[in-house]
């Protein structure tokens, strides 16, 4: 639900403090601009072409800037704020990277926070993305131009009589599950499938972060640079380490293999999210009270937060091979 409020005194403090940033950094800008014109565009001589670029990159830049505080300086003359109350149905963190490619790129990566509330879709800052849970009931003040988020709460107040005596037979009832011992369960071929997937993963990591050192050792044996390898011997530890630990998790796999046996976990869904990415596949993501997973999207829609799952991890190590709901559907987590 949305309404149309006027502004109060704390929210015309917050687009006042949102403004003071904005007019000051202008003028750190010009400084640095002014600076690097003054040592740097002398050399360049009758070449017009770098000069034009850093004149059209600081208009563009200020152009920016003059359009954030044109949005605040708006929002105080409007004097209206819209008031969004409902439930928190779905987040997503946004990623993005430019650059990075070429030889020597810098890559650059920004992140954008979303809150979905019945199912509409608002930004957010970091600090209210973190704040609330999927499931959770919010009253948020947004600002229309600036879309600056005035405040969040959250709060109960959706909630009858009636379901908040059930949200504490709940509370009860979760706090009996999670204390609930499960016994072992005999692994399936399954099972047998997701244990070798983890290794292999894991195995491929090390080898590729193995890799550059054993190309530069290998390099120098093999240009008998018997004197460069000795200088740059502790090169070497580092794939030694790696192997080390790529036997150890050797080791646990077949301990696992062998065991043939998996332990369940009782948790509860605590949040979930989605992450988008301009450079991979999107994931989504359940978090418990025994850690995050991924889940294919199908499961994501279909868990919910404040649900009771049972966790399978194997006898040894910490990944897990796979979660199950309460009616009894058994998600992999390849």
């Amino acid at each position: 639900m949305k309404e149309k409020l006027p502004l109060d005194q704390d929210d015309i403090k917050k687009l006042k403090k949102h403004l003071i940033p904005m007019f000051i950094f202008p003028f750190f800008v010009i400084g640095i601009f002014g600076t690097f014109a003054y040592f740097f565009f002398s050399d360049f001589g009758d070449d017009q072409v770098v000069p034009y670029a850093f004149s059209g990159f600081a208009l563009f830049f200020f152009g920016v800037i003059g359009y954030i505080i044109w949005t605040a300086i708006a929002d105080l003359q409007r004097g209206f704020k819209f008031r969004i109350k409902g439930k928190i149905t779905d987040k997503r963190l946004d990623i993005r990277r430019t650059g990075g490619t070429g030889t020597g790129g810098k890559s650059k990566t920004t992140r954008h926070y979303y809150l979905y509330i019945d199912n509409e879709e608002y930004t957010v800052d970091y600090r209210e993305y973190t704040r609330v849970n999927v499931g959770a009931y919010v009253v948020m003040d947004k600002a229309p131009k600036s879309n600056l988020t005035l405040s969040l709460e959250i709060t109960e107040a959706e909630l009858t009589t009636e379901d908040k005596v059930l949200k504490e037979e709940s509370n009860q009832e979760v706090f009996q599950f999670l204390k609930t011992d499960f016994p072992e369960v005999k692994f399936n071929e399954k099972d047998y499938e997701i244990l070798m997937a983890g290794f292999k993963r894991y195995t491929v990591r090390k080898f590729i972060f193995m890799l550059p050192f054993l190309f530069i050792v290998f390099s120098l044996i093999y240009s008998d640079m018997i004197g460069f390898f000795i200088i740059l011997f502790p090169i070497v530890i580092v794939p030694i380490i790696q192997a080390i630990t790529i036997l150890r998790k050797f080791t646990i796999y077949l301990k696992n293999r062998n065991y043939a046996h998996k332990k369940g976990i009782p948790a509860i869904v605590k949040d979930k999210l989605t992450v988008t990415s301009n450079r991979s596949k999107n994931k989504s993501q359940i978090i418990t009270s025994s850690g995050s997973f991924e889940v294919g999207s199908y499961h994501y829609d279909k868990i919910a937060s404040g649900d009771k799952i049972i966790i399978f991890k194997p006898k040894y190590g910490k990944n897990p091979l796979s979660i199950m709901t309460m009616d009894e559907e058994e998600v992999y987590i390849a």
